[in-house]
């Protein structure tokens, strides 16, 4: 007995790994399409050819236009240009609500280049760097967030900044601010292709692989749950006795229980350390401590819902029948 419910433990923690697997792939891929942005992110994309004519006097000031309205929105921005571009991202972010922007010595112009990108290695050589603007000041290399890809800097948006088609992402879902925003573009010859918010619980809801392995977790639970109650059903007998002899069907259920307990906690952990040892060889990489934080959650929740649906699998295993108090 012992055996079956370290083995169906095992298999339970390799569908509960794969879980936690699951929403840590999904929120990395998240932190990509949105650059890490925090809050509740916003994405916008935009091409050339504006509804209205830009002035031929807005344009130098284009940049300075759309920092005020950030500013007084209160919102930060992140943009990637199409096509033939600076392999850059441009940056404003007025309240220093972007965790991986560290800019406090920077002024709207300078760059902050990538760390372990080809222009960080160049500009290390040389002092400079092909990629880099003409004029513009190096002030510091950070760690670059998700989904830059082969992007090599930041450069903060300056008053005569030219405003590439691509794909803008703020962190804000509020619709006043965003038509604001994209009817200042549209000033500037920029036209919106797409808008659409993207906030993390959306994200992870609509995820496809998330709601696999949940499901897979939840058959999982519902097999586990009938081999456990089929073991306590093997015992009937015995229990009948010791119920004759004075003892309660939750004596009856906390003693099972309590045999039962180690070897659960311990199949759930082997369950777990063989699914984190195969994606560790597939990846050919080693975990992340988040990865380690998600997989230890789902151990205890693992355990945790194990306990429970053992517990009433066995009360109702157990409890007298009514034909059987009939005939005693």
């Amino acid at each position: 007995m012992k055996l079956r419910v370290l083995v169906s433990a095992g298999l339970l923690g390799v569908l509960a790994a794969f879980v936690g697997f699951a929403f840590d792939w999904t929120i990395t891929a998240h932190g990509e399409v949105t650059y890490e942005m925090p809050g509740e992110p916003s994405t916008i994309t935009v091409g050339i050819g504006g509804e209205e004519a830009p002035a031929e006097d807005g344009l130098p000031q284009a940049g300075r236009q759309l920092r005020d309205y950030l500013t007084s929105r209160g919102i930060a921005l992140l943009a990637s240009s199409t096509g033939d571009g600076l392999p850059r991202l441009i940056a404003a972010d007025p309240e220093n609500s972007i965790p991986w922007l560290d800019a406090s010595e920077a002024a709207p112009g300078d760059v902050l280049l990538f760390q372990d990108t080809y222009s960080h290695r160049q500009w290390e050589s040389t002092g400079t760097g092909p990629f880099l603007p003409a004029g513009a000041t190096v002030r510091g290399v950070i760690t670059s967030p998700g989904g830059v890809d082969d992007l090599q800097y930041v450069q903060l948006l300056a008053d005569d900044t030219v405003l590439p088609p691509g794909t803008y992402v703020v962190n804000t879902r509020d619709s006043e601010v965003l038509n604001g925003l994209t009817s200042l573009l549209a000033t500037f010859g920029l036209r919106v292709h797409d808008s659409r918010d993207i906030p993390l619980s959306e994200f992870l809801l609509r995820d496809p692989l998330i709601g696999v392995t949940v499901a897979l977790f939840a058959f999982g639970l519902v097999a586990t749950a009938t081999h456990w109650i089929l073991l306590s059903a093997s015992g009937l007998q015995e229990s009948r006795i010791r119920r004759q002899h004075g003892a309660r069907s939750s004596d009856l259920t906390r003693r099972e229980l309590a045999g039962r307990l180690p070897w659960l906690g311990l199949g759930a952990a082997v369950g777990v350390c063989i699914a984190a040892m195969t994606v560790a060889l597939v990846g050919r990489e080693p975990l992340s401590s988040t990865q380690w934080t998600f997989l230890g959650v789902c151990w205890g929740a693992t355990v945790l819902v194990s306990v429970m649906i053992s517990a009433g699998g066995s009360y109702a295993a157990l409890r007298p029948r009514k034909e059987a108090a009939d005939a005693t």
